[in-house]
Parts: C-alpha cells; sequence; structure tokens
C-alpha cells in the first residue's frame, strides 16, 4: 500500500489502523460504525473544494453535463480497509454468490450492470493551447461503448456567435481499434465543454482504444485546437476493486408506494458526496399505458430527509468517478409483473446526519391510445378572423369532451435574429376537462394526415392559470375548405398522487446524528423609529444557511415582504452573509432548501437561503442592500380596448447572455399597435401616478398572446424613503365578463405593475401597468377592462449589517 497515502494522516491514526488490519475480524455493527466515519471524514476533506460546473445557458436541446474534479485517495484507501475485512468474514461460497450481479453507478452515465464491461483505469486529459480535453469515464459493456468527456478552460463566451455548430448541430467522433478500423458514434448528448458519447460495442477481447475528435463538442471549425486523439485503456469492472472503491449502492426494503394500481419504487441508492442518485421503476397494470414523460409534470420531484431539507432534481450527475458495487440479484417478490420502466433520478447529496429519506412525486402522466371522430365544416372560403361555434361531443379515453368554438388565425412566430414566419392556426375552444377518481384527460392528439392537419387539444397553462383548448396547424400551408374530419390519435392521462417512497438509510440513526442547530435570535431594541431588517430565525444544517428576515419600525397596517438581493437604485447585488474569518456565503448556492412548519408547498420570500457555513465559524453577520414592504391601497380604474387595432411589425435590439456565444446584441421582433392617449389618475398609499399612454403588443410565442400597457408620466411623489416598487392587484373584469381574481402568489402573473426607468441610465423613474388583453381562444379580446388594486410594495434603501453569534451552537 502507499505510504504517500497515508502522510497526510497523523502517526497516531497511521499506526492504528495498520494494527486495526493485523487484527481479528470485528463485529458487524464496528464495521458500519467505521463506514459512517470514513464517509464523514471524506466529506469534511472535500467540503472546501470548489465545485467546477461548466455553463448550462447554452444547453439547447441537449442534455446539460457538469463535472466535478474529486480528490479520492483518502477514500479510496480507508474504504477499501473496510471491505477488505468485510469480504474475509463472509463465507467463500457467500461471495461466489453475490458476485453473480455487479451493479455500479457511474456518475454521468447511471447504474449499469457491469457483467462482462470494460471501464477506464483513470481519467485522462491533454492540453492544447489552454484547453484541456478529459475523458471522465468509459463504460464499455456487451451493447454499447459511452465516454463522458469535459472541456476545461472552454466556456460559451469563448465561441463566436453566430455559432452554426448550435445552431445546426452535428456532431462525430470515432474510436480507433488496434487493427486500425474505427467505430463512429452512435448518439450524443452535447454541451458547451462537456458531453456524453456512445459508440458500438468494442469487439471481444479490445481493451486499448484511442478517442478521435475532430472537434470539440458545439465548437465551430477553426476557432479551437481540432484532431484530438486520446489513448484510452480498459479494464474489467468486475477485477482489482481496490482502485475503483466508492460507497456502495443499497436497495432499500419494501421502498414502494401504491396510488391508482401505480407504484413505485426505489430499486437502488448510490449516495456519494456530491449528488444521490436514485434507481426507481415505474409499474402499472394496463399494457396499453405507456409511461414516457419523466416525473416532473406539475411539480418537480422531491427527495426529503427527515431533517426537513428538500432537495430538488438535478439535470445530470457532475461527478467523474465510477462507483463499483458487489449485489446480489432483486429479490423474487420485487419482480414487476405488469408493465414497467425504469430510470434514473439525480438530486444534490444526502446530509450526512439523515437516517431516513423518501421520494416524493406529485403526478405522474401516461400515454394510451384513444379513438374518436370531430368533423368541422369550414364553409367555401374561410377566411383569418373566421369563427365558427361549435357544439361537439365525443368521449377520448373515457373521459367526456366538449368542443365549443373554432377561429382561424394568423400566427407569426419569431424566429430570432428578425427573422419570422407566418402560421395559420385553427384554435379550438373547449370546456374544462374534469378529474374523475384521480385521473385527468391531460391532451389528445389530432390529426388528417391526407389533407397535412396535425394537433392536439387539451389542458394549458397561461399567465399562471389553466386554459382549456385546441390547436391545429396546417403543414402543407393550404387552407382546406368544406367537411374536414379529425381522428383521435392518442391521449396522455395524468395520474394525481402524490407518491411518496421512505426508507431507512443503511448504517445511520437518529440517535448519534449531528442534527440541524434552529436557533431564535433575541429581538434587540430598534436603534430609531426607522423601518429596518431583524432577524428572526435561523437554520443551520451541513447542506444549507436559511435565515428568516423580518422587519422592525413598520408603520400601522404595513407588513415586511422579503430582503431584496440588490438595491434597486444602484443596481448593485449584495445580499450575502459573511463569517468571522471573513469567509462570504452567497445567495442561491444552496443545494436544499426547508419549508417551515412542515408546510408541503408554501413558498416564503421572507426566507432566504445560503450554502452550508464552513467550519470554525464562530459568528456572522448578514448583509443585506435593501428591503421591501407592502402597504395597503384600494383603487380601482377602466380601460378601453379600441376594436379596430392593428398591428405593424417593430424590431427591437436585446441584450443576450449565454445561448451558445458570448454577451451579445441580437434583433427580435414583436408585432405593436398604435399608441392611443387615455387618462388614468391613481392615489395608491400616498403615490400619485398618472398613467397617459396605452398600446398592445403581439407576443407570439407568449403564454398570453396580446398585452395592454399603460405607460405613466414620471413619478413625482415619493413617501420619505419609501419607494414605490410594484402595484398589487385583487381584480380584473375582462369585457366579455370574466372575471379573474389576483392572489398575488409566489410566481408574477398579468396584471402586473411595477416601476421602472424612464430610458436607460435615466434618475427617473415611471410606472407601467401591464394587463392579458387575450381571449379564451388566443385572439385579442377588445373592450372595457375593470381593475382593482390591492395594495403597493415599496422599498427602502439600505445597507444592514445583522450580526449573529454562533458561540455555543
Amino acid at each position: 500500500m502507499d505510504e504517500q497515502f497515508f502522510s497526510d494522516f497523523s502517526q497516531e491514526f497511521t499506526e492504528s489502523l495498520q494494527e486495526y488490519c493485523k487484527a481479528p475480524a470485528p463485529e458487524h455493527a464496528f464495521l458500519s460504525g467505521l463506514e459512517q466515519r470514513l464517509l464523514e471524514h471524506q466529506a469534511v476533506l472535500l467540503r472546501s473544494q470548489p465545485v467546477k460546473a461548466f455553463p448550462r445557458s447554452s444547453r439547447i436541446v441537449f442534455s446539460s453535463f457538469l463535472f466535478t474534479r474529486r480528490n479520492w485517495r483518502y477514500t479510496v484507501v480507508l474504504l477499501l480497509v473496510a471491505l477488505t475485512i468485510a469480504l474475509f468474514m463472509i463465507d467463500p461460497q457467500r461471495v461466489l454468490a453475490q458476485v453473480q450481479r455487479w451493479l455500479g453507478y457511474v456518475p454521468g452515465i447511471g447504474f449499469v450492470d457491469l457483467t462482462e464491461t470494460q471501464v477506464l483505469v483513470n481519467p485522462v486529459e491533454i492540453t492544447r493551447d489552454g484547453i484541456t480535453l478529459r475523458v471522465e469515464q468509459v463504460i464499455a459493456s456487451r451493447e454499447r461503448t459511452e465516454v463522458v468527456i469535459s472541456s476545461s478552460g472552454l466556456s460559451e463566451g469563448n465561441l463566436p456567435w453566430p455559432n452554426d455548430a448550435i445552431e445546426r448541430p452535428t456532431f462525430t467522433a470515432f474510436l480507433l481499434l488496434p487493427d486500425r478500423s474505427r467505430l463512429e458514434t452512435s448518439g450524443w448528448e452535447l454541451d458547451v465543454g462537456g458531453g456524453k458519447l456512445e459508440f458500438p460495442a468494442l469487439p471481444a477481447g479490445v481493451n486499448q482504444v484511442t478517442l478521435m475528435l475532430p472537434r470539440l463538442p458545439l465548437v465551430p471549425a477553426g476557432t479551437m485546437p481540432e484532431d484530438w486523439e486520446i489513448p484510452l485503456t480498459l479494464r474489467s469492472a468486475t477485477n482489482d476493486l481496490n482502485k475503483e472503491l466508492f460507497p456502495q449502492p443499497y436497495s432499500p426494503l419494501d421502498a414502494k408506494d401504491t396510488h391508482h394500481d401505480i407504484t413505485l419504487r426505489v430499486l437502488d441508492v448510490a449516495q456519494t458526496s456530491s449528488e444521490t442518485a436514485l434507481h426507481y421503476q415505474i409499474e402499472w397494470k394496463d399494457p396499453n399505458w405507456q409511461f414516457r414523460f419523466g416525473l416532473n409534470v406539475g411539480r418537480m420531484p422531491e427527495l426529503r430527509d427527515n431533517l426537513g431539507h428538500i432537495y430538488w432534481e438535478r439535470p445530470s450527475s457532475h461527478a467523474s468517478f465510477a462507483g463499483v458495487a458487489v449485489k446480489s440479484l432483486p429479490d423474487a417478490a420485487a419482480t414487476p409483473t405488469g408493465p414497467n420502466q425504469t430510470d434514473t433520478l439525480i438530486f444534490p447529496a444526502l446530509s450526512l446526519s439523515a437516517s431516513h429519506a423518501s421520494l416524493w412525486i406529485d403526478s405522474i402522466e401516461f400515454w394510451r391510445p384513444a379513438e374518436g371522430t370531430i368533423t368541422l365544416d369550414l364553409g367555401t372560403s374561410p377566411k383569418i378572423g373566421d369563427s365558427w361555434p361549435l357544439d361537439i361531443r365525443l368521449e377520448v379515453a373515457g373521459f367526456p369532451v366538449h368542443l365549443t368554438g373554432a377561429r382561424l388565425q394568423e400566427e407569426i412566430v419569431d424566429l430570432g435574429d428578425g427573422k419570422t414566419e407566418q402560421r395559420t392556426i385553427l384554435n379550438l375552444s373547449l370546456d374544462p376537462l374534469e378529474e374523475q377518481d384521480g385521473f385527468r384527460l391531460f391532451n389528445f392528439g389530432l390529426m388528417n394526415s391526407e389533407l397535412g392537419i396535425y394537433g392536439s387539444g387539451g389542458q394549458l397553462f397561461s399567465n399562471g392559470t389553466e386554459v382549456y383548448q385546441g390547436r391545429l396547424e396546417f403543414a402543407s400551408g393550404k387552407l382546406p375548405t368544406g367537411i374536414i374530419k379529425l381522428q383521435v390519435m392518442d391521449a396522455s392521462l395524468l395520474v394525481q398522487g402524490p407518491w411518496q417512497v421512505t426508507w431507512d438509510i443503511p448504517g445511520k440513526t437518529s440517535a448519534n446524528a449531528a442534527l440541524p442547530v434552529h436557533l431564535f435570535p433575541k429581538a434587540t431594541e430598534p436603534s430609531s423609529s426607522e423601518i429596518q431588517p431583524v432577524l428572526e430565525e435561523v437554520f443551520l444544517s451541513d447542506r444549507l444557511t436559511a435565515v428568516k428576515i423580518g422587519g422592525t419600525g413598520l408603520p400601522a397596517g404595513t407588513t415586511f415582504v422579503q430582503a431584496l438581493a440588490y438595491d434597486p437604485s444602484r443596481a448593485k447585488r449584495g445580499l450575502y452573509l459573511e463569517d468571522n474569518w471573513e469567509r462570504r456565503y452567497e445567495l442561491g448556492q444552496n443545494e436544499a432548501i426547508i419549508r417551515p412548519n412542515g408546510a408541503d408547498s408554501t413558498y416564503d420570500p421572507r426566507w432566504q437561503f445560503f450554502p452550508p457555513l464552513q467550519p470554525l465559524a464562530q459568528s456572522l453577520s448578514v448583509r443585506i442592500p435593501a428591503i421591501e414592504v407592502l402597504m395597503p391601497a384600494s383603487a380601482s380604474f377602466e380601460v378601453d380596448v379600441p376594436q379596430d387595432v392593428s398591428f405593424k411589425k417593430e424590431e427591437y435590439k436585446v441584450t443576450t447572455i449565454g445561448g451558445g456565444g458570448p454577451e451579445r446584441q441580437e434583433t427580435q421582433t414583436r408585432w405593436v399597435s398604435d399608441p392611443w392617449p387615455i387618462d388614468i389618475n391613481l392615489e395608491l398609499a400616498g403615490y400619485e401616478l398618472q398613467f397617459s399612454e396605452a398600446q398592445v403588443q403581439h407576443g407570439t410565442n407568449s403564454d398570453a398572446p396580446y398585452l395592454l400597457f399603460l405607460t405613466g408620466k414620471p413619478i413625482t411623489a415619493n413617501q420619505g424613503d419609501l419607494y414605490l416598487n410594484e402595484l398589487r392587484f385583487s381584480k380584473i373584469e375582462k369585457p366579455d365578463g370574466t372575471i379573474i381574481r389576483i392572489d398575488n402568489g409566489e410566481l408574477i402573473s398579468y396584471p402586473y405593475g411595477g416601476v421602472g426607468q424612464v430610458e436607460r441610465n435615466s434618475n427617473q423613474l415611471q410606472a407601467m401597468i401591464v394587463l392579458d388583453v387575450t381571449d379564451v381562444q388566443g385572439d385579442l379580446l377588445s373592450g372595457r377592462y375593470r381593475v382593482e388594486t390591492s395594495g403597493v410594495t415599496s422599498w427602502i434603501s439600505g445597507p444592514w449589517e445583522l450580526p449573529l453569534s454562533l458561540s455555543g451552537r
């Protein structure tokens, strides 16, 4: 064993470890405890190492790959000792039975059966002109060969724009075999700076190949070093375990939950210092159903632990080491008897103190065949703007569907860089699709292949509300006439849960865990009667630091909203933590959240989340640049949208960051009406607002296609240090009689009112109100709108520094 590895440990620890290796076989309980301590030691060693993640803003239609370089030498050596002792304790025949199946978790690839599989001995990299190409892992199985690569020193800011390699991606790589023959990529997932490549299976007996890349992923020709070649040596994944040891995947016992004859199981769990991977299975009864939409319908999957942490799914793994572990074949009781599908979810690393975990899924979507026919009569000369009342009732997958209307519309699609495309759309109006015993018809496909008509109908979400409509496009570009028949092709069903699969984490108990610390700072007397922030609660764990910020000195009826991440008057960000060692913790760099009071989905903007504290922090200061408060303010106004609104094309420049290139100015297109004068005067909580101009904008790629903008004159009055920030609304009545009540929840929706600069770099501020003026069929709804307000929010400029002592925590 390499003595250099032990040079980083104390002599006492080294001697004890060597003596332990000579000792008789210990009890099983001791082994479990040793593994726990080793994992915790590993986490401490790695805690201060930065996570090097590749930019994800260039993720277009490919899966994003994030990679982290980790120093595993301590973990490999220490866990080798534990596994070696454990193997000597097991009867040889039992060991032989166990290795009938090898389960490996490979970050960046997932769970794989490593029987007759070869892996890369170690990551391999070469550097040219400051760009490093690194082969993170190779998995060569009987079915395919997968290669994970990364390119440090390369970002989208290094690339020119426009970038044809991203706009029209084509990519080819090769594996050069010893006989000089080559295997070409059969598939790939790419990002600027990394990717996963798939090749056919290697011929029998081949364990040395050369990866050949004509160009780096998503890099245009002639801009970066080309013609890369990296020799790779592979070896059996089931031999020489001492060089690939990794925290062992485990199979939770009876980890399943069933609703509506649909069972969600967690088959395998792999926990590393950087991520948690769940190998799950969905099983159902109906052989005509297909599960193909993932588990993120409605709400994202959540991984929860018994300490109150909630973790959200990552798009992919970001580590770079293969984990190989012995695993027995599944029990017969766990073998599915009906249709099923397995996949892998990736979450951030679980807390080291967690002893229980659960996977929470809100709803699951299935596809199934469906039949039905819709007959429409478009007449002899249909034209844009024509509409037809309908009373068509049919049954789709056992659910009643009622079509109430149809309208022909023209849609202008913005293709970017000032380019647009005109399309003719037939929009269908539907009655709401009601839920039946936990099932809901989500949408269904429609087509007439002879006429080139394709589309769908069902539930959509527009402006934060549920909308039920259909949409048909004419692939031929020709508008059909007369009677047309549309066939229902298929349907997707949304099955409501929730499913919650809970399991115990091996070797972990809550009795000896380092539990999170929940602090309630003592309220201090305010230094003045001015509005200022205070610390109300603090939550400290090994996965995040959460602080709840409130306010003091608030006028009667005023409530505290949140601490702002920046000061609007200075456009400068500055909400962060700093400890007594001057270490800074930035907002939003946490990988878990908490929901106080056990709420299932409540959002409280008073809570702010930061990374976990580093060791030896004895005190904190919370730096706050500005705060926001809410003041009640009731008012109402009316505004008319004319019947004869026409639109003209308008090009404008926007600053684009990401998308595959450097920061740049791009031309986009919108359709706007001519403005018309209005005269709306509002007095809200002491603020005097005047709106003098209205204009409709038609956004072709928007959930709300038609928006009415009411522009105000510059604000002439503020309330001392309170600066108007947003308007809050309670109700809007549309011209068709529809009444929308606004809850001012966590998502921005219309109507929206806010304050901004009169023009760029101007010190003058003006208010603007935006209303959704789209009808249920997606067209402009003209007429009178009646709007009621409920309050305004104002911001107060800081900065403030709130101290917090951690002594005795």
